[in-house]
């Protein structure tokens, strides 16, 4: 179902309530999401300058009362059509998702959890577009929980298929899907539990535009993948389209049979926060590699220069997962403002029992803190970078 989503951030959204009236400036990204840019000028010939304020037969009017954001107006275009509002999305160090459309009842199988975020909040889930990039031991993961949890929309992800050692870790899988596409078990999985999730299966990589093309109209993203190309196109999607994102990994040190270490990872990106890139969690060698052709990729491995294409790395279940819970728990504690804020960097070190939170702080000139990159949306060049033709 189409839906029209403003989204905008934090700092915009109170600084204009404040300001009480002025111009909203939003730029229109394909599909009904409009990013908005506060009193910001630009160029950009699609930008819509809608007049933000009491006067709501001229635009909008956004109002808080208490944790409700109420929105009334709409959205009107050159063309003399208006748009309604059905979702604002507001971004930061917390998550807003307001509904401004009615949602049918909850259901009854809900009731564990109405009775923990109450039945605003599952609406609130219910209402989610949340996309996962990565169907694997982590990816998989988190699409069950959503699933499970009544998230209404996920978009995944995954250009691979069911290999017989993926069936120990993949949630859903079963050793009669080897040579089925993840994202399928995925979206059978969706269609077995029966609790209204819509699953949309992208068979691709985000490495390719189209794929990273459907992720602009999602509210969160999980960045549930190892490579780094990948990786680096959700960290400019979350700024740009302020779209956040939670990045996440594991990584066993194994020599022979002594693990060594066993370490998660979970980095959550939005405006106001710095990027994986400028926290150091890109390795910029193995980025350059995956954006050569194959042949010589292999060749590169081959003679030590690069990894990736060696004995696979190590990968247990309980760890995957247990990140994987931990970002979606990380999502919950964003949405609903239960307890404190979650840092944006956290450390699992599943060998000692510990958890580390690094701080970071972004690097001047990068894009995650470029004013005319956040909220920027469709450029002539999409996320301001080169793809592959």
């Amino acid at each position: 179902m189409t839906r029209t989503t403003l989204a905008l951030t934090a700092d915009t959204l109170d600084g204009m309530i404040a300001a009480g009236s002025g111009l909203l400036l939003l730029r229109p990204v394909t599909g009904e999401t409009y990013t908005a840019m506060g009193q910001r000028v630009t160029d950009q010939e699609t930008d819509l300058h809608v007049e933000f304020g009491p006067a709501t037969a001229r635009g909008l009017t956004l109002a808080r009362h208490g944790a409700e954001l109420q929105v009334s107006g709409d959205i009107p275009h050159p063309d003399g059509d208006r748009r309604h509002v059905d979702v604002v999305r507001v971004v930061g160090e917390r998550i807003e998702l307001h509904l401004n459309s009615p949602r049918g009842p909850v259901g009854t199988s809900f009731d564990r959890q109405v009775r923990a975020f109450g039945a605003a909040g599952q609406e609130i889930l219910a209402g989610l577009h949340v996309g996962v990039v990565g169907a694997g031991g982590t990816g998989s993961a988190v699409c069950e929980q959503l699933i499970r949890l009544g998230v209404g929309h996920i978009t995944v992800i995954d250009h691979d298929v069911i290999t017989e050692t993926n069936v120990t870790r993949v949630w859903g899988s079963t050793s009669e899907d080897v040579g089925l596409a993840k994202v399928h078990v995925v979206e059978r999985s969706a269609e077995a539990i029966r609790l209204g999730t819509t699953v949309t299966p992208i068979i691709g990589t985000v490495a390719d535009e189209a794929p990273a093309r459907s992720l602009r109209h999602c509210d969160v993203v999980f960045g549930c993948t190892d490579d780094n190309l990948g990786r680096t196109v959700l960290a400019r999607l979350s700024y740009m389209y302020l779209v956040p994102v939670f990045d996440m990994g594991v990584k066993i040190d194994a020599r022979g049979d002594a693990v060594t270490g066993i370490d998660g990872r979970l980095t959550y990106m939005a405006p106001g926060l710095p990027c994986i890139v400028c926290r150091g969690w890109i390795d910029f060698a193995q980025l350059d590699a995956e954006g050569l052709p194959e042949a010589e990729r292999v060749a590169l491995a081959a003679e030590g220069y690069v990894a990736g294409h060696g004995e696979p790395d190590p990968s247990v279940i309980a760890y995957t997962t247990a990140v994987a819970a931990h970002a979606v728990a990380d999502l919950l504690a964003r949405l609903f403002g239960h307890g404190d804020i979650p840092p944006p960097n956290q450390l699992i070190q599943f060998h000692n029992h510990a958890t580390r939170t690094p701080g970071g702080e972004g690097t001047p000139g990068h894009f995650c803190g470029d004013p005319s990159m956040i909220g920027a949306g469709d450029l002539p060049r999409f996320l301001d970078r080169g793809w592959p033709t």
